[in-house]
């Protein structure tokens, strides 16, 4: 019977704060109170929350509050349905969610939590809707958050200003600036990753600095550092490893750059560039090697072409399975079947022959022809020169500004001295 009646008078009691009433066991707000007192040290029990003002300690809520735009909740905040307040420090917890201004320490939303700042560990069962988090933030999907300083995770999705962290979204995550780690279990965007950036299928930026991995692909105006795409990766400036695995697209690209089919660069490719079939672009610069081949203006350094290399001015060596071509060649061209060019200075390799307006050094193939000058050695089958100034070993040698009975010799042929024709041929 005494418990009876205490159940009764407790529950009157509660229900009485829906009238603004409250039954108080306390001394100077200290102690028990049942309703809707407005402030207390102690224990609370009240049915629906109403203009509460402060409570420190314990406070039980029942019903969907009412308004408390000053409430201020210290301790242990426990609410069936809602709990709302302007501060919560300590732990509140939510049967549906959490509202407040300003939230410290452990909040648990059942389905959701929203709140302007959080400082501490945040947990949503749906969604979290957050101005600020400093700590960790938990949910299923996040509804969207200022600024996250710390450890964000939802189910579902992310949408926040900046993480200072990580930030994990089970579908995606979209933000302004990421500091730290982001993982999006299908894609991110975001304006600024500095850190290590995962999407499942892709991730969208305006700057990527650090590591990012697209499953499918990777866009975005800046990358530096190690960027990986299943696919493909697209973005103005590349600099560092640039891994993907159909094809990159970009302006300038600086660095380890590798597509398992072709790379295109608007401008510069600077440093070592492989892909499965080719590489195209204005100027290279380092190592570039394309399966098919590799055609650009100008290129300085070591470049090797499958089938065959092709520019306008190509400095250092050549490599081309079937030929080498370029308005200059200087250094070194290695092609299957043959060289040529405007100009051709340096060691000159065609398994069929070597040909250009101006020959200079060593050439060796099949047939070597100098449309206009040669200077230096040549070796093949046939070497013709329309003015030598230099050696030709061969089957046939053609010297064309040698005397009438010496211009066409077996074996070898020669014209050392450098005649007046042969200095301005060389600049036609």
């Amino acid at each position: 019977m005494k418990r009876v009646v205490l159940i009764w008078t407790v529950l009157m009691a509660m229900a009485g704060s829906c009238f603004g009433s409250s039954l108080d066991l306390t001394y100077r707000n200290t102690g028990i109170s049942f309703g809707n007192s407005k402030r207390l040290n102690g224990i609370r029990l009240n049915f629906r929350d109403d203009q509460v003002e402060k409570i420190n300690g314990l406070n039980l809520t029942l019903w969907i509050p009412k308004d408390n735009p000053d409430a201020v909740m210290n301790g242990l905040a426990v609410a069936l349905l809602n709990h709302e307040a302007r501060e919560l420090n300590g732990i509140g917890l939510g049967g549906v969610g959490l509202f407040g201004e300003k939230m410290r320490g452990l909040c648990v939303g059942g389905v959701g939590l929203a709140a302007g700042g959080i400082d501490g560990v945040a947990i949503g069962g749906i969604g979290l809707a957050i101005g600020d988090v400093t700590g960790l933030g938990l949910d299923m999907y996040e509804g969207g958050s200022g600024h996250v300083d710390g450890i964000a995770i939802a189910g579902l999705g992310m949408a926040t200003g900046s993480v200072d962290g990580v930030a994990i979204a089970g579908i995606g995550a979209a933000t302004g600036r990421i500091n730290g780690l982001a993982v999006g279990g299908i894609g991110l965007a975001t304006q600024d990753i500095n850190g290590i950036a995962l999407g499942g299928i892709g991730i969208a930026a305006e700057e990527i600095q650090g590591i990012a991995i697209g499953g499918a692909g990777i866009g975005a105006n800046d990358l530096t550092g190690i960027t990986i795409g299943g696919l493909g990766i697209g973005a103005q400036d590349l600099t560092g490893i640039t891994i993907a695995g159909l094809g990159i697209g970009g302006r300038d690209m600086t660095g380890l750059t590798i597509a398992g089919l072709g790379i295109g660069a608007r401008r510069d490719l600077d440093g070592i560039t492989v892909a499965g079939l080719g590489i195209g672009g204005e100027g290279f610069t380092g190592i570039t090697v394309g399966g098919l081949g590799v055609g650009g203006q100008d290129m300085t350094g070591i470049t090797i072409g499958g089938l065959g290399v092709g520019g306008q001015d190509i400095t250092g060596i050549a490599v081309g399975g079937l030929g080498v071509g370029g308005q200059s060649i200087t250094g070194m061209a290695v092609g299957g079947l043959g060289i040529g060019g405007q100009e051709v200075t340096g060691l000159a390799i065609g398994g069929a022959g070597v040909g250009a307006q101006h020959l200079g050094g060593l050439m060796i193939g099949g047939y070597c022809k100098a449309k206009t000058s040669m200077t230096g050695l040549s070796v093949g089958v046939l070497n013709s020169a329309r003015r030598l100034h230099g050696v030709q070993i061969g089957l046939l040698n053609y010297c064309g500004n040698n005397p009438p009975g010496l211009r066409l010799l077996p074996i070898i042929n020669l014209h050392l001295a450098r005649d007046r024709h042969a200095r301005e041929s060389h600049g036609d």
